[in-house]
């Protein structure tokens, strides 16, 4: 691959981690507050948990089963559990999702600079929580 297509393909995929909704969270933390101030702490740590918990399962998922044209059942169960958290109107604020997408985001910066290319190509899916710019990506 050209050095120069390397270089718009990473910065198009930085753009992308920027516009990120988790990338919000990080210019303004909760600190030590509940993120969603109708519920309780206790209600708050609940979700905080649950989050965690279905992130490392999506993780797992798309570890053992990388894209393919036809996307399997369980990848698909992957994405359902990612709507679960990202429908949360203060998931962006929770410390499990912002962590999860700084991994994500670690991984695909790493995959961009890793030295060695895989022979044929590599091809990036990109999952959009947000319905009005599914059209755009």
């Amino acid at each position: 691959m050209k050095r120069s297509l390397r270089i718009r393909y990473a910065l198009f995929s930085m753009m992308l981690l920027m516009v990120n909704p988790a990338s919000f969270a990080q210019r303004n933390p909760v600190q030590g507050g509940k993120p969603d101030p109708q519920l309780s702490q206790s209600d708050n740590d609940f979700i905080d948990r649950q989050d965690a918990l279905f992130l490392d399962s999506v993780q797992t998922v798309i570890k053992s089963h990388p894209p393919v044209a036809r996307e399997g059942k369980d990848r698909g169960y992957a994405k359902l559990l990612l709507d679960a958290v990202f429908h949360d109107k203060y998931a962006a604020f929770r410390k499990p999702v912002v962590d999860w997408f700084h991994r994500r985001g670690n991984e695909a910066i790493s995959g961009l600079e890793s030295k060695t290319d895989p022979v044929g190509m590599r091809i990036w899916k990109i999952y959009c929580t947000d319905p009005k710019r599914h059209h755009r990506l």
